[in-house]
């Protein structure tokens, strides 16, 4: 009798482990179909896009091809550039400035640091007499 209760509790023990792996697969489907529908989802975005990709390439090759032969066009561009330059340049100036600026202030941070530090040694020390 004790073989046949050990072996029915071998029998539900199985069975209890069959029912947890078949949840399991259960959830392991759900998560396939959610990432397949998912997957296709994006597939189909992917297609659109590239259709807008090809879309928008065409147009801007017109506008481009529209645009080759266009003087004031290309002398826009040429002011701008030169605008853009000089603005770099006072930039990059100003921020040489700044850094030296920062410098500046961190060398007197750094000896007030010092002057203070020494202050209150001498402040301690007279403290302690």
């Amino acid at each position: 009798e004790s073989l046949s209760s050990q072996s029915s509790e071998q029998v539900n023990a199985l069975v209890e482990e069959k029912n947890s792996l078949e949840a399991k697969l259960g959830e392991i489907s759900a998560q396939i179909e959610a990432v397949t529908a998912e997957n296709q989802a994006l597939v189909e975005q992917k297609s659109t896009l590239a259709e807008e990709k090809e879309s928008l390439s065409s147009e801007l090759k017109a506008v481009m091809e529209a645009n080759e032969n266009s003087e004031t066009r290309i002398e826009t561009i040429v002011h701008e550039k030169a605008k853009l330059a000089s603005a770099i340049v006072t930039l990059e100036a100003s921020v040489s400035e700044m850094q030296s600026q920062i410098k500046t202030l961190e060398e007197e941070n750094e000896s007030s640091t010092q002057t203070l530090d020494a202050a209150n040694e001498e402040l301690e020390n007279l403290q302690s007499e």
